[in-house]
């Protein structure tokens, strides 16, 4: 085994291991937050009573009309359609009677399951915004600021964001439900991820955290976020299904100001910062020892450098590094790759740049990006077109 594929090994090994820590990291939180959500609403009585508020709006509603629907009404449509058939003479199949119950089914869930979710949804979020300032007030020690509070507009406009997101979610959950293969898994492990972002919806609005950066979250720490809900996911999907809808929306002030008192998940993982490098026979490509040395170099430079922090310049599109690293890159010559030894540049060829290039776009591509047009739109073009006082004002020294 070659030392790339070693690398390559290890890498993946590392990710694994990361993966699993930050699963268990969030079994670990998801008891931590329940513990403190049950201490808040014992200790604060105005808590308490907007809780009970929302079983009673949320899971006595939602759950009594599918109690009515299953045990009253479905009983007695499928009675009639059976009765009405039988005038005729004609009797439904168990296979019929079977697709018919599905049919009322997904009509009952259409036609009113989503719609009073979508009615319930604004309203716990508006309703019940006390008492996730309350939990968080109470919770403000262990942030390192309180939460920002935001405008009545702004909220909305969150609001209406965030049920669009879950909307879609839901929908892919059910969805890859129907594969043949995996089905399950995959609607569970979606509905982990929605229940996530449903979760710590109250300690990401009140931190003044966007939906988008939320989705950023969950996408680079999904480990993390599959343990904290994966366990409460299981629990509902496995032993009622049906009812999932109504408990979680009986549950949803409470599960929704349980993270408040956690910090956010950290490092995170899986990223883009583990660099994308693959096994390369560079001998096989023609390159020399030195332009193999300059490979590995870069390599190494880029993911010390820049592997840590790759993620947040994305996210961010921020660098505060900046300088500095375009500094060490100048103490090793690469910010003149191109440039004559008269300008103290490295006088090697675009192979040698392109090289450069791909080894830090592997890590991060706007690092990468922005060392290319610094070699190609400034270097270059003042090494062809520039004075010799632009020269030798502008080219590496």
């Amino acid at each position: 085994m070659s030392e790339d594929e070693r690398s390559f090994s290890t890498s993946l090994s590392t990710l694994f291991i990361e993966g699993v820590l930050s699963f268990l990291r969030g079994i670990k939180d998801v008891i931590l937050g329940c513990v403190f959500a049950l201490s808040i609403v014992y200790k604060n009585s105005k808590i308490r009573s907007k809780v009970g508020l929302s079983f009673i709006l949320n899971g006595f509603i939602l759950a009594s009309s599918i109690l009515l629907f299953e045990h009253v009404v479905l009983p007695v449509v499928l009675l009639l359609t059976s009765w009405t058939l039988g005038l005729f003479g004609k009797d439904l199949t168990s296979e019929q009677l079977s697709w018919l119950e599905s049919l009322l089914s997904y009509t009952f869930t259409g036609l009113w399951m989503l719609p009073m979710f979508l009615i319930c949804t604004p309203i716990n979020s508006i309703w019940f915004r006390e008492i996730a300032i309350e939990a968080n007030d109470q919770a403000a020690k262990s942030l390192k600021k309180k939460p920002s509070r935001w405008n009545f507009k702004l909220m909305i406009t969150d609001l209406l964001y965030a049920m669009a997101i879950e909307i879609v979610f839901t929908i892919q959950s059910t969805a890859v439900n129907f594969l043949p293969v995996g089905g399950s898994a995959l609607s569970l492990i979606h509905m982990s991820f929605l229940y996530s972002l449903y979760s710590f919806e109250y300690k990401w609005f009140y931190q003044g955290i966007t939906v988008q950066k939320r989705l950023s979250y969950i996408e680079l720490q999904w480990p993390y976020f599959l343990g904290f809900e994966a366990h409460p996911s299981l629990w509902v999907w496995l032993n009622c299904k049906q009812y999932s809808m109504a408990i979680r929306s009986a549950l949803s002030t409470f599960v929704r100001f349980r993270p408040v008192s956690l910090p956010s998940p950290a490092p995170l993982l899986l990223s883009r910062h583990n660099s994308n490098h693959v096994p390369v026979d560079d001998v096989l490509s023609g390159l020399t020892k030195e332009q193999i040395q300059l490979r590995e170099s870069i390599r190494n430079f880029c993911e010390k450098e820049l592997g840590p922090v790759a993620d947040q310049i994305d996210r961010d599109n921020h660098f505060p590094q900046m300088r500095d690293f375009w500094k060490k890159l100048g103490k090793m010559g690469l910010l003149g790759i191109t440039a004559p030894e008269k300008y103290n540049g490295a006088n090697l060829g675009y192979l040698e740049q392109t090289l450069i290039v791909e080894e830090m776009s592997r890590v991060s591509a706007a690092i990468a990006l922005s060392y290319g047009a610094h070699s190609n739109l400034c270097v270059n073009q003042i090494v062809r077109n520039g004075s010799e006082e632009q020269k030798e004002k502008y080219l590496p020294k």
